[in-house]
């Protein structure tokens, strides 16, 4: 088995940028290397729901990279995202101009499997970084893959993420009054409208965008993401005046949007997705860039699941 890869002071930039929003998930993640893409699976630190999803092209990860082993080329890892991407940000922060490289391989330092990520700050030395991991059998990462879920009632595009409104909103919403707000209520509408309110007693507050784009995708018979192509493909009804309302834990509704603060130049588009009584769905498209024959490539997404909690009888007719 062998991981050797170089990367430019950019798609150091870039890979911790993504990194980070997974990292606030769970202190561990799940890594899978093929000949062509880095698939990472995020569990939530409170639980084994999957809650973050990402696939990226290594091609827009690293300037030069090999992979080889007796699973076809595929590698699955087991690592601190938190440590991956504390030394990511050192390398970035010792990397001296764009044409500076770092390198990442896998290796063993007294018997423990490491991910090594190393650069040279001058003539005569060198920083390193050997990251502990667990090498695990690639099958496994079909027990990672993101949750199935029914089709989507409402699918919104979110505003631009250069500014972070959402998230601002919802942190502002977590400490409502003088006790935090258990729940945050969404409310999405095939109108365009996207709204989020918090109560406690004596006291609401409610945030609404209007006039979003509305996508109305054909429905893939209650398979939102494809998993042979392991990305999301979600659908949602054509009735135009639907309004769906869900409730959700507020520290992971903003655990979720907490990629707007590192990945809001990294993105191409966001879209919200609402399934109700199931899931609140945001699925993030990274830019894409021209490829050899000029045209348009992907780069690759994150998509991030956060579960919804039942709603009261008396909150049901919420709008």
């Amino acid at each position: 088995m062998k991981f050797k890869a170089k990367s430019s002071k950019a798609q150091i930039n870039f890979l911790s940028s993504i990194i980070s929003p997974l990292s606030r998930l769970s202190p561990t993640a799940f890594l899978k290397f093929d000949a062509t893409k880095l698939r990472i699976s995020a569990r939530h630190k409170d639980s084994n729901d999957v809650m973050g999803f990402c696939e990226v092209r290594l091609d827009c990860l690293f300037t030069d990279y090999k992979i080889s082993s007796l699973n076809d080329s595929q590698i699955m890892l087991e690592i601190d995202l938190s440590h991956f991407r504390a030394s990511l940000l050192s390398i970035h922060s010792t990397l001296l101009g764009p044409a500076s490289t770092c390198y990442m391989k896998l290796a063993k330092r007294n018997s423990q499997p490491c991910l090594c990520v190393e650069t040279s700050t001058n003539s005569s030395s060198t920083l390193s970084h050997d990251l502990p991991c667990k090498i695990l059998q690639v099958q496994e990462f079909m027990n990672y893959l993101p949750p199935k879920t029914s089709t989507p009632s409402v699918q919104l595009y979110l505003p631009s993420p250069s500014n972070p409104t959402i998230r601002t909103c919802i942190e502002r919403m977590k400490g409502l009054g003088r006790r935090e707000t258990d729940h945050i209520f969404v409310r999405g509408t095939t109108t365009g409208e996207l709204g989020f309110s918090a109560m406690v007693t004596g006291a609401a507050t409610n945030v609404t965008f209007e006039s979003l784009q509305v996508e109305f995708a054909e429905s893939k018979a209650a398979e939102p993401y494809r998993v042979e192509q392991l990305q999301m493909s979600p659908g949602c009804g054509n009735d135009e005046d639907l309004e769906v309302t869900v409730k959700i834990q507020n520290k992971k509704l903003l655990e979720v949007f907490k990629w707007q603060i590192s990945m809001s130049k990294w993105v191409e588009e966001s879209t919200l997705c609402i399934v109700e009584d199931e899931m609140l769905i945001v699925h993030v498209v990274l830019p894409r860039f021209n490829g050899e024959g000029g045209e348009e490539e992907e780069t690759g997404f994150c998509t991030f699941y956060c579960p919804t909690i039942a709603l009261d009888p008396d909150e049901d007719d919420m709008g």
